[in-house]
């Protein structure tokens, strides 16, 4: 009876182990504005699979010295971006000096492995900004998603924006470049005006 009941909590454990998420690999680096080489503390770490979806990691701020460590839940292929507040005046970054996520170096990690060195430059951006009217009225529109493709026709989705309540929006920090920007005055019916 006492081997029994040793072997289920044995077998239990091995469960409750073999389900678990063990977290244990990790990305590390720094993070700093590309102009001025200083360290931007307090920029939000993304990380990503390969294949698009995000992923669930310890950690993911800079510290006062713009250093970073994220935590992977395992080994894999990861993209990994760095999520600039507006007020940064940096524009997002995906690793290796890359705006877009289509072009990002990915990182691959292996079991044991902590991958060190992933810094990020950031570079200086500009805001773009404007106002969405009714046609009819001339009033500002409010609450319209607002969404941001590069000039390639992809879609730059750390960038986002809604209207106020008189139809004014801003995207930003964006480096410069060319871009294409769409109201939509309805997200779950995709309708573009």
């Amino acid at each position: 009876m006492k081997t029994s009941t040793l072997s289920q909590i044995f077998f239990s454990l091995l469960v409750l182990l073999s389900t678990s998420t063990v977290y244990g690999q990790t990305i590390s680096g720094k993070v700093s504005d590309q102009q001025s080489l200083i360290a931007l503390p307090g920029i939000d770490i993304d990380v990503f699979e390969a294949s698009n979806p995000s992923v669930n990691i310890g950690g993911g701020l800079t510290n006062s010295l713009g250093n970073y460590t994220v935590t992977l839940p395992g080994a894999g292929t990861y993209i990994l971006r760095a999520d600039a507040a507006p007020s940064d005046g940096v524009s997002d970054e995906y690793y290796n000096n890359q705006l877009l996520k289509s072009q990002a170096t990915q990182i691959t990690v292996g079991g044991t492995q902590n991958v060190t060195g992933i810094n990020l430059d950031l570079p200086r951006g500009v805001f773009l900004s404007g106002k969405v009217t009714s046609s009819s009225s001339g009033l500002g529109l409010n609450l319209i998603d607002m969404d941001l493709y590069h000039s390639s026709g992809e879609f730059m989705g750390s960038f986002s924006s809604s209207t106020l309540s008189d139809g004014s929006y801003s995207f930003g920090a964006v480096p410069p470049g060319n871009y294409y920007i769409a109201a939509d005055p309805n997200p779950t019916l995709g309708q573009l005006f």
